[in-house]
């Protein structure tokens, strides 16, 4: 009887819409935050294991609407003549909400892994273990949908629980908020953040799986088998949920800065003069970096490219990098950068007037493929986190503001023949503080 009832009750969830529009949005959402972005693993994973929020939400009501269904218009007296009893009935609502909650959430987490990969190229490193959480978490919030539902009948119990999960999970960034661990997601996730405990979270959201099945059976009657897999799933949930509260890799800077200094924390390696250091899965990403910074480096003369900066991930480049038309910007913004600090005019604010400004814009153009205005950038920092970014704050793409003189200066430069080897012949006059807009046109003829 017990095994019918299960085939029914996840036929009856296979079919219901709610929990397919769900998966969805949730897929859909999570494309439209990302799809202009570099693929990243490690947040990707966590970012849309996040998303799968919506279908642990549709799950919960769905199984706390059918776990209470009997209690609610008549709805006991009409099952009271089926042979199955009401604890028969609860185990198979539990049992078919928790597999096909956690089926359905496979879905759009599986799924986007898969197009993330193939939009290439991928960074970051995948945490199986992640996913599976994702996928625990909704089982978990099916059953936890069950145990309200038979202890409380009432409507509105499942919906005020539900708020109050959402509300604890969107409020615990970083895991500075409420209930850190012991909650079904943790949603934020950065690159050069340690490793999460995704393994103890993984044994917390099975124990919890658990537990809300026993609690909802023992609504029916107190029997040793129940309470007893109730209490052992108590001894596992709690002291997991602590052990991962306790190795919190997010709770504080110091932490992280501890993490990068470690020597196996960076991925270094040198094109042409230049050295880009990323974290080891990362280094995918140094091609983008390399597009934007070698032909400035070529434009700088040999005697100064030991004043060429280390491109450093975190430091110097973001955390994360766009796709399609935004990518311009970052590389731009990245090159850009390359050209203040080699001239001498990155620590500036305000860097009108000086002739080494016209050589950084003219360093500029060499990447961007010509001297941009000097107008404030507009620009998406992006879904992710963005530690060390200053892209959406800076005054140009230089970085330092600058006028219209330095840009028409160096726009004169790039169309002039043997620029190169005019900069080359003049690059420590020009890249002196002391010389100004109007020197360096007249040196440069």
């Amino acid at each position: 009887m017990r095994r019918e009832l299960v085939r029914f009750e996840v036929r009856r969830l296979l079919r219901n819409p709610f929990l397919w529009a769900a998966a969805a949005v949730a897929l859909a959402w999570q494309l439209a935050e990302s799809w202009d972005w570099a693929p990243d693993l490690t947040v990707d994973t966590v970012s849309m294991t996040g998303h799968a929020l919506l279908v642990a939400a549709a799950v919960l009501l769905v199984a706390n609407l059918a776990a209470s269904r009997d209690r609610r218009h008549g709805g006991f007296d009409g099952m009271a003549a089926l042979p199955g009893r009401a604890a028969e009935r609860t185990w198979s609502v539990a049992a078919a909400a928790a597999v096909v909650g956690a089926a359905i959430a496979a879905v759009p987490i599986v799924g986007y892994l898969v197009i993330r990969v193939a939009q290439g190229p991928v960074a970051g490193r995948l945490d199986v273990l992640e996913v599976l959480t994702g996928i625990a978490a909704v089982a978990a919030t099916a059953a936890l949908g069950v145990a309200v539902g038979r202890w409380f009948p009432g409507l509105v119990a499942g919906p005020v629980v539900l708020v109050l999960l959402v509300l604890a999970t969107l409020m615990n960034r970083n895991l500075g908020g409420y209930g850190g661990w012991f909650l079904p997601l943790v949603l934020h996730n950065g690159p050069g953040w340690p490793e999460r405990p995704a393994g103890t979270h993984l044994g917390y959201l099975i124990a919890c799986v658990a537990l809300f099945g026993s609690l909802a059976l023992l609504r029916h009657r107190i029997r040793v088998v129940r309470l007893g897999v109730a209490l052992l799933a108590v001894a596992v949930a709690v002291p997991a949920g602590a052990v991962a509260m306790a190795a919190d890799p997010n709770a504080t800077a110091r932490e992280r800065d501890a993490r990068v200094a470690e020597p196996d924390a960076w991925h270094c390696e040198q094109r042409d003069t230049v050295t880009y250091c990323a974290y080891p899965a990362y280094a995918s990403w140094i091609p983008h970096w390399a597009a934007a910074v070698g032909p400035v480096a070529g434009a700088v003369p040999p005697v100064a490219r030991d004043r060429l900066p280390e491109i450093r991930q975190g430091d110097g480049v973001w955390l994360v990098w766009p796709r399609g038309a935004a990518e311009a910007t970052y590389r731009n913004a990245l090159a850009g950068d390359v050209a203040a600090q080699v001239t001498g005019i990155a620590a500036e604010r305000d860097a009108r007037g000086q002739a080494r400004t016209v050589v950084a814009l003219w360093l500029l153009a060499q990447t961007a493929g010509a001297v941009p205005d000097p107008a404030p950038m507009s620009v998406d920092i992006g879904p992710y986190t963005a530690v060390g970014s200053d892209i959406a704050t800076r005054e140009t793409l230089l970085g330092p503001g600058y006028g219209p003189a330095e840009a028409d200066c160096a726009r004169r430069l790039l169309a002039t023949p043997g620029a190169r080897e005019k900069v080359w012949q003049n690059w420590s006059t020009l890249t002196n503080p002391g010389t100004t807009t109007e020197q360096a046109m007249a040196l440069l003829g």
